[in-house]
């Protein structure tokens, strides 16, 4: 097995463009998703003048970090960091050595509203953001969790149409696997809330005033033209553009 050393220099060197003014990617792992999301990101970042970069101190998090300054944003990228208030200190004292490492500065961005307030006024969250969701909405209409066909549940509670259609698992995919914006996808998931129906109250809004929040709140104030949040599996690179 080839031994892949790139990631393993001292010093962060920048991709160069080589003679047909392509980037030279020749000492990169050839592999071909790597060479792809490099010379994706490339671009990306070459087209834009204002980039802001969120970094979590997760791996993915790291690799995309690492991508951005070889590709030649370290100059119009700003890196932030939700700082919600909970984060382990070993994910502090990472930032510290990839400030260090990269020679970057990290802004650290701060809850709109605290975690602990987010849940004694909505709610906790469950398994997920987008199965909190979910499960926020129904409560909100009184739902029973009742198992009947979706139109019955429709005329039941008007105006919750979405989180009806997870409950019953009406969205389709093209391949015939079931939808992640299905219920069943977490499996057994129905039937555990069936059999033990919340009688507390379930949010995702921790996450969006701890982090989803101050982070638009920061694309406004620093009037970025791209926003990049991180990799998609097997489609490569994943962009919010505000233009």
């Amino acid at each position: 097995m080839e031994e892949i050393t790139l990631f393993q220099e001292k010093k962060i060197s920048e991709i160069k463009l080589d003679i047909y003014g392509v980037p030279d990617l020749s000492n990169w792992p050839q592999i071909f998703e790597i060479q792809n999301t490099a010379q994706k990101c490339y671009y990306t970042i070459k087209q834009h003048e204002k980039v802001m970069c969120s970094v979590s101190g997760g791996y993915d998090s790291d690799i995309v970090l690492d991508l951005v300054i070889r590709c030649g944003g370290r100059a119009k990228t700003t890196f932030v960091f939700n700082d919600t208030g909970l984060e382990y200190d070993a994910t502090k004292e990472h930032l510290m050595r990839l400030k260090e490492r990269y020679g970057i500065q990290i802004k650290r961005l701060f809850p709109q509203k605290a975690i602990p307030s987010c849940c004694r006024d909505y709610g906790v969250p469950f398994w997920s953001k987008y199965v909190s969701s979910m499960i926020y909405r129904l409560q909100k209409h009184g739902f029973q969790w009742e198992d009947k066909p979706l139109k019955v549940l429709l005329d039941r509670y008007p105006g919750c149409r979405s989180a009806l259609r997870w409950w019953c698992n009406d969205f389709k995919t093209a391949n015939g696997r079931e939808s992640r914006f299905n219920i069943a996808y977490v499996k057994g998931l129905k039937e555990f809330i069936r059999q033990n129906p919340p009688d507390f109250r379930i949010s995702a809004k921790c996450c969006e005033y701890s982090k989803k929040v101050p982070a638009h709140k920061e694309l406004l104030i620093g009037d970025y033209d791209l926003n990049i949040t991180g990799i998609r599996k097997k489609r490569g690179w994943n962009t919010e553009q505000r233009l």
